[in-house]
C-alpha cells in the first residue's frame, strides 16, 4: 500500500508551526514575557531561530528525498551499504532534528 508522504509532511509542519507560534506568543505577547530578562529572551530567540532554520533544512531534504525517490534509490543501491544509510532522507531528518534538541 502506497502512503502519501505529503500528508505526513503537512501534519508535521503544522505541528512545528503551532509550536513556534506558541513560543512566540509566550515570548512577546503574554504576561509571562514581561518577567523574562532581556538577555534570556535574546538567548531563547536565538535558539528558536536556529531550530527553525534547522527544521527548514531538514524539511527541504525530506522533500527532495520524496521528489527524487526513484533515481535516488537507484544511486543508493549502486553505492551500497553503509554509505546508502547516510543518504536516506528520513535518517537525515532524524539526525538534523536530533542535533537540534
Amino acid at each position: 500500500m502506497y502512503r502519501d508522504p505529503l500528508y505526513h509532511q503537512c501534519v508535521f509542519a503544522a505541528l512545528m508551526v503551532a509550536a513556534v507560534v506558541r513560543e512566540a506568543h509566550l515570548l512577546f505577547w503574554s504576561k509571562a514575557s514581561q518577567t523574562i530578562p532581556d538577555k534570556k529572551k535574546a538567548t531563547i530567540i536565538q535558539v528558536l531561530r536556529t531550530g527553525a532554520f534547522t527544521f527548514l533544512f531538514g524539511f527541504f531534504v525530506w522533500n527532495l528525498d520524496n521528489i527524487f525517490c526513484n533515481p535516488w534509490t537507484r544511486i543508493k543501491h549502486a553505492v551500497g551499504w553503509p554509505i546508502a544509510f547516510f543518504m536516506e532522507g528520513e535518517s537525515v531528518i532524524s539526525r538534523v532534528h536530533g542535533c537540534r534538541t
